[in-house]
């Protein structure tokens, strides 16, 4: 059948749409989901039975078992439930005969009172009322009796003496058989004392006992009555006490379950005051605890935030929100909480929201089940399969990344998904429940609550199988608030100790208000109504009728207590507003109640309707209910049909939520402004001000509909809006974004004009506010770079006459003017067509003066401005600019140094991502994070299609290339999966490319930040890409990888002639830090490739002459056998095994490698082979043969050894080869031992050596069991006998130089053979032979006289593989290289570098440790200072490591002091440890000098370093650090008259190393800014007598600007006839009188003089000095001068 062209175009085109959109999951996904769910809990169920029955939890790493918590069998009481769900009903008997029979509670063990409750109790309780549909046979008086409930209520009641306390909150701890242990601490959690009420409250309803439910409530009463001012709980309280120990409050751990059970409690057992609590504890989370669906933790009492974490108890909330069926909260929570788990695979314990990555040490996750149990909640509710696609990727993870041999295991740490030796029993209760449950709609847990089985029980009628409750440990429990009732109930006034504030008192039970409000969070929590449920409602409304006509309803409608205001808006929502529904619905109580009660006013009953006094009548209720959504649900459906005026959309696309939002604000909106007249409309838009903020943002968003599609009435609208807002349009202007970044390419075009319209009208109106600056980065987002269609050119031009018209208001934004001209300078490049001449001219002359005022702004742009400037270069206005760059760059701005101060900074994201649409930008994301390597075909050629269909679009590929690079930077996660990587995205758009000057700058895009490249700034994922490109394109698509490398040759010489020195110094940098985070293993398969050409390969040899390999020239075996990258920095990723048949290359076929027939010549074997192709190579190199004939003396041994690769085995033939070694053996020989010794080796070693596992000697001995360790035996054996072995010493070199482990791994050894010999010989000292280790290397490097000198440098590599392969084990060897080999290591700043680099709290913790033991020392006070110069150029943290491993050595002040001077306190961590130094040390004439020689920062603030150590010196030490101060200050002025020549400050520095008179004042006058006002110490430095001498004599010899700009520090130097204070608080002296001339220039305004006297203004000055505007001028007195005579 043939398809019409466009009918296929239209196919792809929806198929593709489709792709991107969420999967649509078919009921057989659904129940291959489900069987997969079924499959993880059998393999953890069958693992404990297996392994751990008896015992409380697995451990599924040992395959064994560990009690927790009760020692009662506890997973198989958390799974009994479970069993059930998924209809096991055999096993669920077996368990439960186990448990009433053999699981005994009567222990003397100390258990958590909130855990046996959750667990034990509600398990018990959930399987007893699970017990009829299992076929057990039920006690008489089921469900209010039976062996489980029996033995639920036995525990429960070994939990009551916790209690029993002096506010009614239970302690955390009780034992099982005496009761709260003795000494136990009373402070308690507030989840452990609001986390009752659902299973007590069970309890009590089914034994008929009400001490339960009582205790339950009178917990959370108390705890509710201990809330603060604001509403909020903390995380800890005294239960005896009331007092607050932890106040930290939020919803996370400690407090989540308090707040869940307030709503499951309030539903469950019909009590509304625990829903009027939640709802008061709910306000006030929202407004401390809530930040954009975020929910951090802050101080109960304030509110200020204390921890911006997120933490994965929290996942929960968004299932809460369900409940109460606040949809629209929970899923943007949820889709928060997605994310995370997208980031690592899991949801780590701690989120650091701020910072976007796992908290550190709280990175693991224990298989936590609460995003799952809100996905199945938020399922049921919407039926979006958006939440089974969460499902999956959480079922996916589990199943990938935490199952073990015997069940599932907790991750460690989700950044590197180790595992740990635990599998908590709510893994089997909750996680697998809750996914099972997701996936299997149709069970019977989720019920609606619509039918159920009604029980008589001696308590009364009991109705089970409705609807289920489930506990916070998922136990599910019929919800019984309709059944049985509790008897002999308690007044409040019994139950609750101390009266609830009277200001939100609970309301009482019974009140409407709590009932009608039960009603409404049932109807939320049950699943979407259809039409099918509206039918199932008609078959009950006979009954319901009969039910009206009854007996109790006979009575007079007036003679009904009217109910509260509350109530009625509950019932009746719409009444006022919808007078139809009205009149319908008292009809249908006409046509269908045949006997009516006394009295029946139809017109009464409307009144009373419309007065919100809604009778008492459920079937009335139910029917108006059901009228008004057969109405609403009408209406929307009619609105659906009407098309938007704001958005357009074709036959096959649907209206999304975000379209709907808005078409339903504009009705809304229309209904209250269309119509009235001026005046009655005017009143309208006034009483919008008084609205509610839901309210108010509602009809906001319908302005914005009419601005954007009505040009008559935008105007209007917009004052109207002005009128309405109370945030100054933030929440307009927000709105307005996301439009413009969400549905932009839906937008109508009158809505594009209006847009800018209304951009513009903001920008006159709110100039001020920030929004608008968001605004225009989404508007220029939008002009599109490589496309020059008519609708775009107008969107540009659009803009650009906005920006010109206001450019003084646009100006006024942070960052907006770099925006501006990033943007148009790019898209110049594109305007060169005739017709697009003079809109070219006009934006290059905006964009020129715009540089050239506010050059200052364009510097931060960084080094893809100045690539966009060389695209650009041939327009005239800028090869002028360009040549003020290169010639004149102080002319562009004071402060630009030239070309490299921009090549040198690093484009930030924001600029880089402005220059691609938000859709490509999700497009580009989709495909890096989703689309499989080996399907990406299909995607490319969509994107061709979409986006590079046009000539001028080739463009455009640059900037996607850059966005690449510098944007999307892929979790380890992505890296270590099968999606598509950067590098082949970034290949294909190079092969695709077309446009040779397009193509050249698509290479220069990738390697652009290779130019300038510094490892200390600069991101290693931004140089990535270009290296892997080549290295995986060499094999199939070599004319990629050739091309690129030419183009790297000469980039290096011609990008900028006179830099060239730096410009290969990046591109080295580059290189080196690929291979030391080993990005490839080397550079030998990509520069010495023979598919290279022999020019290029002599051009790499030049270039690159440090990256040869000094090995023989590589060939393609050698790509292929070393394309296993080692896993580092990148994981495997970072390769793609190229031995397979089918490789995955890129998409465009249009670089095809001919097959070269290769034929048996001998002239053949006089090429080069630089010059042959693979295949011939390959021939001409000699396969080795399968086995080799050798010596008698070695042969039976080394055949021995390759057949079993033992370890015996290989100490056999080493001692056969050794004796043997005056047998010679041959070439072929040689290689064929060597190799095959080094292959076995190699392959007989782990991956990974965890010490963890190593807890006994036995496995350590394990460890080093492997044929490798035989050659560490030799070497023990022949430094014993100080003897060489020439054969062995080959042997060895020939491993070491193919597996350089070996040095690390004998370190490994030497520590282990030593702890063994210890232990055997307890007696014997310890030995750990060092000297072993330089014989190793000895041996290796054939020259034992240089072996001394390069140890240091085999330990630093040494050490440095090995903390790549075993950070444990690197630690554990740290103490002993320290002591064994000090004088290589101690000091030595390379090996201190790996140590703190990669430590976290815990190890740095255990090294001071070591350190204060004695049994590590890394410093010596000689020479420390050299180590502490090089670690300034450390990272923060790992200077901080520094710094406390230097303070736990002691090292004296003495040794260190000497590089104050060098310490910048933006940059270095040593100042705060080495101020904590000074304030234990007095001063010194030495000390003070260093301080004073410390450079005052650039801004002028002074140094608050040097103030903060003289004003602590000041409290004990104030005249002697005057006196040391004013000798400095004395020193630099000669002994003579003033009347004598004076000489400048700057002129007079004496000795290196001592302050200048300028620092020396400039210290003096920032210390006394500091200390001017308050008590600080300090104040009196300055009256002692020395003190004044040297401020005169400073005085005397000041130049005139020196005296203005230190005017208020000379003041202090004249003596004053009153008496001074020790601290100076009486009023001080004035300075010298001016001279005529001096007073005629200060009564002129002098601007310098002014601005050097607010140079100092100090951060540090009080808030008195701040808010001063004006400077009061000092009081001064007038008195002579004082000589150097007086």
């Amino acid at each position: 059948m043939q398809f019409n062209g466009k009918i296929k175009v239209w196919v792809f085109l929806l198929c593709f749409k489709l792709s991107f959109a969420l999967r649509q999951y078919t009921k057989s996904d659904i129940a291959r989901l489900r069987s997969e769910v079924t499959s993880i809990f059998y393999h953890a169920y069958d693992g404990y039975l297996k392994y751990a029955n008896g015992y409380d939890e697995l451990r599924p790493l040992s395959c064994s078992g560990v009690n927790t918590w009760s020692s009662s069998s506890l997973t198989l009481i958390d799974a009994l439930d479970t069993l059930a769900v998924m209809g096991n009903f055999s096993e669920f008997r077996r368990v439960v005969d186990h448990l009433t029979t053999k699981v005994n509670f009567d222990k003397d063990i100390n258990v958590s009172v909130f855990e046996t409750n959750i667990r034990i109790v509600g398990g018990l309780l959930s399987a007893h009322l699970l017990s009829h549909k299992a076929g057990i046979e039920l006690d008489p008086g089921y469900p209010c009796n039976g062996p489980l409930l029996s033995l639920a209520e036995k525990v429960a009641r070994k939990l009551l003496p916790a209690f029993d306390t002096k506010t009614g909150m239970p302690y955390g701890t009780v034992n099982l058989k005496y009761g709260v242990p003795e000494g136990e601490t009373s402070v308690t959690c507030t989840a452990g004392i609001g986390t009752f009420i659902v299973e007590f409250g069970a309890l009590s309803r089914l034994i008929g006992d009400p001490i339960y439910e009582e205790v339950a409530l009178n917990a959370l009463y108390s705890l509710y009555n201990h809330r603060s001012t604001i509403g909020l709980l903390g995380n800890h309280i005294d239960v005896q006490t009331g007092t607050w120990t932890a106040q930290d409050a939020g919803i996370g751990a400690g407090v989540d379950s308090y707040y869940e059970y307030l709503v499951k409690g309030a539903i469950m057992l019909n009590r509304p005051e625990l829903l009027h609590m939640f709802d008061e504890g709910r306000a006030a989370i929202d407004k401390y605890l809530k930040r954009d669906d975020w929910h951090i933790w802050a101080s109960m009492s304030k509110g200020q935030i204390t921890l911006p974490v997120f933490q994965s108890l929290q996942a929960f909330w968004p299932g809460l929100l369900s409940l109460l069926g606040d949809i629209n909260s929970a899923m943007k929570s949820l889709h928060n909480m997605h994310t995370v788990w997208k980031q690592y695979g899991f949801l780590p314990e701690f989120y650091n929201i701020p910072n976007a990555e796992a908290g550190v040490n709280r990175d693991s996750y224990p298989l936590r089940p609460e995003l799952i149990e809100s996905v199945m909640y938020l399922y049921r509710a919407t039926g979006d399969p958006y939440l089974l696609e969460v499902g999956e990727d959480i079922l996916k993870s589990i199943q990938y990344s935490a199952k073990t041999k015997c069940g599932y295991a907790t991750i460690k740490n989700v950044k590197d998904h180790r595992k740990q030796d635990t599998m908590e029993s709510f893994f089997l209760a909750e996680t697998t429940k809750y996914l099972y449950l997701l996936f299997d709609p149709d069970n019977f847990l989720n019920s609606d609550g619509g039918y159920g089985t009604v029980l008589e029980t001696h308590n009364g009628e009991c109705i089970i199988e409705s609807s289920y409750i489930f506990n916070t440990e998922a136990h599910p429990i019929d919800d019984i608030s309709e059944s049985l009732k509790i008897p002999q109930k308690r007044s409040e006034q019994e139950i609750v100790k101390g009266d609830l504030d009277s200001s939100s008192e609970p309301p009482p039970q019974g009140s409407a208000i709590g009932t009608e409000s039960l009603d409404v969070v049932k109807l939320a929590s049950s699943t979407v109504v259809d039409s099918d449920e509206i039918n199932s409602h008609k078959k009950v409304s006979e009954e319901e009728e009969q039910e009206m006509n009854s007996d109790d309803d006979k009575e007079n409608l007036t003679n009904r207590k009217p109910v509260s205001k509350i109530d009625g808006e509950t019932a009746v929502k719409s009444a006022d507003t919808n007078n139809s529904i009205l009149t319908d619905f008292v009809q249908a109580i006409l046509k269908t109640t045949a006997k009516k009660p006394k009295n029946f006013d139809p017109q009464m009953l409307m009144k009373k309707i419309k007065e919100n006094q809604f009778p008492r009548n459920s079937s009335w209720e139910k029917r108006y209910d059901l009228m008004t959504s057969r109405k609403k649900q009408t209406s929307m459906e009619l609105a659906k049909l009407q098309a938007s005026k704001l958005f357009t959309s074709s036959p096959i696309d649907q209206r999304d939520k975000f379209e709907e939002k808005y078409d339903r604000a504009f009705q809304n909106l229309q209904g209250s402004i269309y119509g009235p007249n001026a005046k009655e409309l005017n009143t309208v838009i006034t009483s919008m001000v008084s609205l509610d903020t839901k309210q108010q943002e509602e009809y906001q968003i319908g302005f914005i509909y009419l601005m954007l599609t009505d040009t008559q009435l935008a105007a209007a609208t917009l004052r109207d809006l002005l009128i309405v807002t109370r945030d100054g349009l933030e929440f307009v202007i927000s709105h307005l974004i996301e439009v413009i970044n969400v549905k932009f390419q839906k937008l109508a075009e009158i809505a594009k004009h209006q847009l800018l319209w209304l951009f513009k009208e903001l920008l006159k109106s709110l100039g001020s506010n920030l929004k608008i600056n968001g605004l225009l980065w989404a508007l220029l987002r939008q002009a599109q770079g490589g496309d020059v269609s008519p609708k775009n050119i107008a969107w540009i031009e659009g803009i650009l006459d906005i920006l010109i018209e206001q450019r003084s208001r646009f100006e006024k934004f942070a960052g907006s003017v770099g925006l501006v001209a990033y943007a148009y300078v790019r898209l110049i490049e594109d305007h060169n067509a005739p017709h697009l001449i003079p809109l070219r001219n006009k934006e290059v002359k905006f964009i020129m003066s715009l540089i050239r005022e506010r050059f200052q702004e364009i510097i931060p742009l960084g080094r893809d401005f100045v690539r966009l400037l060389q695209n650009v270069a041939r327009i005239p206005e800028f090869q002028q600019l360009w040549k003020d760059i290169l010639t004149n760059p102080k002319s562009l701005s004071p402060t630009f140094t030239g070309i490299f101060q921009m090549l040198s900074l690093r484009t930030s994201r924001q600029f880089i991502g402005n220059r691609i649409t938000p859709d490509i930008e999700n497009k580009l994301h989709f495909f890096t994070s989703s689309v499989k390597f080996g399907n990406h075909k299909r995607y490319q050629d969509w994107f061709q299609d979409r986006y590079f269909s046009t000539p001028e679009s080739q463009s455009l590929r640059s900037d996607v290339i850059r966005y690449i690079i510098n944007a999307i930077h892929p979790t380890n996660e992505l890296l270590c999966s099968d999606i598509t990587p950067r590098w082949a995205i970034i290949g294909w758009l190079l092969t695709s490319c077309t446009n040779p000057v397009a193509l050249t700058n698509a290479k220069l895009a990738i390697f652009y930040d290779w130019l300038c490249f510094d490892p200390l700034r600069d991101n290693i994922m931004n140089v990535e890409p270009g290296i892997l490109v080549m290295y995986h394109s060499i094999k199939n698509v070599p004319l990629v990888s050739s091309t690129l490398l030419d183009f790297l040759c000469r980039i290096m010489k011609n990008f900028y002639p006179k830099g060239e020195e730096r410009i290969r110094s990046g591109v080295y940098n580059s290189l080196r830090v690929i291979l030391e985070k080993q990005v490839i293993p080397n550079l030998g398969p990509l520069f010495e490739s023979p598919k290279l050409e022999r020019d290029l390969r002599s051009a790499i040899r030049e270039n690159f002459r440090e990256f040869m390999p000094t090995t023989p020239p590589f060939t393609a075996s050698t790509i292929e056998n070393q394309n296993h990258i080692d896993e580092g920095r990148f994981g495997k990723s970072n390769t793609i095994d190229l031995k397979e048949e089918t490789d995955p290359q890129f998409s465009d076929d249009e670089i095809d490698e001919k097959k070269v027939k290769v034929e048996n010549s001998s002239d053949e074997d006089d090429e080069d082979d630089d010059d042959l192709p693979l295949s011939k190579v390959r021939l001409k190199e000699k396969p080795a043969p399968d086995k080799v004939d050798l010596p008698n003396s070695i042969r039976e041994s080394f055949d021995k050894f390759i057949t079993s690769k033992t370890l015996n085995d290989f100490d056999s033939f080493l001692s056969d080869f050794r004796v043997g070694s005056g047998v010679q053996l041959d070439t072929e020989q040689e290689s064929y031992v060597f190799d095959n010794v080094l292959n076995i080796c190699k392959s007989t070693l782990p991956e990974k050596c965890d010490l963890e596992e190593f807890k006994n000697l036995q496995k350590l001995e394990q460890s080093i069991n492997f044929p490798l360790y035989g050659f560490f035996k030799v070497l023990y054996q022949q430094e014993e006998k100080g003897k060489k072995c020439a054969v062995m010493s080959k042997l060895l070199e020939y491993c070491y130089s193919r597996s350089p482990n070996m040095g690390f791994l004998l370190l490994y050894y030497l520590k282990v053979h030593s702890k063994l010999a210890s232990k055997k010989n307890e007696k014997a000292p310890v030995v750990f032979r060092s000297n072993v280790y330089k014989l190793f290397y000895q041996w290796i490097n054939q020259k034992s006289k240089e072996t001394n000198q390069k140890i240091d440098a085999c330990l630093e590599r040494d050490l440095g593989l090995m903390e790549q392969y075993s950070l444990n084990m690197f630690l554990w060897l740290i103490p002993d290289i320290y002591r064994e080999f000090d004088n290589h290591v101690v000091n030595n700043s390379e090996v201190l570098r790996i140590v703190v680099r990669c430590i976290d709290a815990r190890n740095l913790a255990d090294l001071i440790y070591d350190v204060t033991q004695g049994k590590l020392c890394m410093f010596k006070n000689e020479g420390v200072i050299d180590v502490i110069r090089e670690s300034l150029e450390y990272e923060t943290l790992e200077q901080m490591c520094l710094w406390q491993l230097l303070t736990a050595h002691d090292v004296p002040l003495s040794y260190i002091q000497d590089i104050l001077p060098e310490l910048e306190a933006t940059n270095h961590e040593a100042l705060t440890s080495i101020l904590s130094m000074l304030k234990k040390e007095e001063p010194s004439e030495e000390l003070v000098k260093l301080l004073l020689s410390r450079e005052m920062s650039k801004s002028d603030r002074g140094d608050p370093f040097v103030t903060s150590t003289f004003r602590h010196w000041c409290v004990e030490f104030e005249e002697q650090l005057s006196e040391i101060i004013a000798n400095l200050l004395i020193s630099k002025y000669p002994q003579s008259s003033p009347t004598k020549r004076k000489r400048t400050l700057k002129s007079n520095n004496q000795s290196n190393g001592a302050p200048s008179a300028e620092q020396l004042l400039s210290h003096l006058e920032h210390l006394r800014r500091s200390c001017r006002y308050g008590h600080s110490a300090g104040t009196a430095l300055y009256l002692h007598e020395k003190m004044q001498r040297a401020l005169q004599q400073a005085f005397t010899h000041s130049t005139e600007g020196q005296k203005k700009q230190f005017n208020e520090l000379f003041s202090l130097a004249v003596e004053d006839e009153t008496t001074v204070s020790r601290r100076g608080t009486s009023s001080r002296g004035g300075r010298k009188p001016p001279t005529k001339k001096e007073t005629n220039s200060n009564s002129t305004p002098n601007k310098k003089a002014n601005e050097a006297n607010n140079k100092y203004s100090s951060e540090e000055s009080s808030d008195e000095d701040r808010s001063k505007n004006t400077k009061q001028p000092a009081k001064r007195r007038k008195k002579a001068v004082l000589s150097d005579s007086d």
